[in-house]
């Protein structure tokens, strides 16, 4: 049952690392794919897209790497123990890998921050007038 608890722990840290290694070099070719990052940002034009696959690809293989080791380091010399830190290792993964995706967004940004603000739609301001105009009870007698 070890060794098979062993090996599920080091699940997570493998999809980071073959994911983000197929994307440094290869993003998802359609925005469709089931393995993609898709965000806002992302998906505004081809050239955001491969760099947000490739930022994020980055992330994965360090952050991935580095869960790999600590996880095995910590199965195999806590194995006596292992029942007991085994879900806190694979929240501790789940975590990390949920976290891993919010800098993207902020990279993105601070690349390609002229072009998404040129982009964006103008969103005209609430102003009270029309709020009140809005709530206002309509009269039946007027």
């Amino acid at each position: 049952m070890y060794w098979l608890l062993f090996a599920a722990s080091l699940v997570m840290p493998c999809i980071m690392l073959v994911l983000g290694l197929r994307w440094l070099g290869h993003p998802p070719a359609s925005k469709n794919a089931f393995f993609a990052f898709r965000s806002d940002l992302s998906l505004r034009s081809e050239e955001t897209w491969r760099y947000a696959h490739h930022y994020i690809g980055k992330t994965w293989v360090r952050s991935g790497l580095i869960l790999l080791v600590v996880t095995a380091a910590a199965m195999w010399f806590g194995r006596k123990y292992y029942e007991m830190f085994l879900l806190w290792l694979i929240v501790l993964q789940g975590v990390l890998f949920a976290f891993s995706l919010f800098p993207v967004d902020g990279a993105l940004l601070r690349k390609f921050s002229p072009e998404i603000d040129a982009s964006q739609e103008a969103i005209p301001p609430v102003t009270d007038e029309t709020t009140r105009e809005d709530s206002a009870p309509s009269n039946p007698e007027e």
